[in-house]
């Protein structure tokens, strides 16, 4: 895949797990928002996943002593709230996918924005 292809996915996917989230899903503020990848974006198997991202500010994020970044009980936190997506997560994380760049884009433009849901639907 094409390096501008990779820069469109995370582009869409970005907006999609601001739209979904709308907030720190740590702290709960609306401004300063980044997206964060549970599981590294360097795997391809998950970087376009919804399930995998989540929506932090940038001190939940990496600035703080116990952001999502240095303090790695924030995982067990997430595993707790979220156990479908987490269960995901893991299913996927060391499967091998090779990714079509269209394929990817009408899944993530369309309503089908997980690979692991039959109805489309993020788990939130």
């Amino acid at each position: 895949m094409k390096k501008k292809e990779i820069k469109k996915l995370d582009k869409i996917v970005r907006e999609l797990c601001l739209k979904r989230d709308k907030k720190c899903v740590k702290c709960g503020i609306k401004e300063s928002l980044n997206i964060h990848h549970l599981v590294g974006r360097t795997n391809y198997a998950l970087r376009w996943e919804l399930d995998n991202l989540i929506c932090l500010c940038s001190g939940c994020h990496t600035l703080r002593r116990n952001s999502y970044h240095n303090d790695p009980t924030n995982w067990e936190g997430f595993k707790k709230r979220y156990p479908k997506r987490y269960k995901i997560i893991n299913n996927l994380k060391n499967k091998i996918i090779k990714h079509d760049f269209e394929k990817e884009l009408e899944r993530l433009n369309g309503n089908n924005t997980s690979r692991h849901h039959s109805a489309g639907k993020v788990h939130k």
